[in-house]
């Protein structure tokens, strides 16, 4: 009898620590970011599901709960287009999520201002506590309609800091600057930023180095780390599906945001195909859900 209870400590032990003398735990095995949303806090109001980094602190949350959940992501946030193409729908998942809805015939807001149907939304929300930081990272639930065409490509939401340009703006490096997510031909992502140098219509970074698919949950962080004074020494980070304790799917470094000490100061909630003509819009009515935001710094 003896002999078994030894056994069955020693057992116990291999359990609790990987090994015989706990001098050599297993290896750590990365695995898919949160691929089950646990349930709402409701003493902080945010899911145990959307965790911050290790290091980093939950300083806003972005659900789809309230019924005016625009006004519960920022009381002065209003829509620069597109409201009438977003709903709040239920989901088994998440309870309730945003599908924003793409007319067949729908581009950039470019293009609908030239007599086309007006397609996506956008709006920017506004971050509290973020201004001086010059490190955040945001995460969101994206879900592709079944029968998404991918056509060129098309923007996806990320973050901004000062006038937030974009559509064409030029870039100074003085109060404002963007970094947004784009699908390409194929469902290929990349990250699509108004930074320095200016080039017209933005900067490519990571083409193809993840692919989006259609028809599920699909889990998207992005960690900025801004450059100081006008250095390049700014960083992009993307997880696409992973755990942002485990190795980025992309990474860009030596990135000029900025050259004075604007921050990222809003979410930049912006979807749409384009693009500005013809050739990028949906030939179908889509649409494309989201559901739980976070921003940790």
């Amino acid at each position: 009898m003896k002999n078994i209870w030894v056994v069955i400590e020693v057992m116990v032990a291999i359990a609790i620590t990987g090994s015989f003398g706990g001098c050599h735990p297993a290896p750590r095995v990365p695995r898919p970011f949160a691929t089950q949303p646990g349930p709402l806090s409701t003493a902080s109001g945010f899911r145990s599901g959307a965790e911050c980094p290790a290091g980093r602190v939950a300083v806003w949350n972005g659900l789809f709960d309230k019924g005016n959940w625009l006004a519960s992501w920022d009381p002065h946030a209003r829509f620069d287009f597109g409201r009438l193409n977003t709903e709040v729908v239920s989901d088994d998942r998440f309870g309730r999520v945003l599908r924003v809805h793409f007319p067949a015939g729908s581009s950039s807001p470019a293009y609908a201002r030239e007599g086309h149907p007006v397609g996506g939304a956008e709006f920017k929300a506004n971050l509290a506590g973020t201004e001086s930081s010059t490190s955040v990272f945001l995460s969101y639930w994206v879900r592709f309609d079944a029968r998404f065409q991918w056509i060129r490509g098309g923007k996806l939401p990320g973050l901004c800091g000062g006038r937030c340009p974009s559509g064409g703006a030029v870039v100074t490096g003085e109060d404002g600057w963007s970094s947004r997510m784009m699908w390409r031909p194929g469902g290929d992502g990349e990250v699509y930023a108004y930074i320095l140098p200016a080039h017209e219509y933005g900067t490519e970074l990571g083409l193809g180095t993840w692919k989006f698919a259609t028809g599920s949950w699909h889990r998207l962080a992005d960690e900025l780390v801004l450059n100081s004074g006008n250095e390049p020494n700014g960083i992009s980070r993307v997880w696409y599906d992973r755990d942002p304790a485990s190795e980025p799917t992309f990474e860009a470094t030596g990135l000029r945001f900025r050259s004075d000490s604007t921050g990222a100061t809003k979410v930049f909630f912006s979807t749409f195909f384009g693009g500005h003509d013809d050739s990028w819009a949906t030939p179908i009515d889509t649409f494309i859900d989201f559901a739980e935001f976070l921003v940790c710094r």
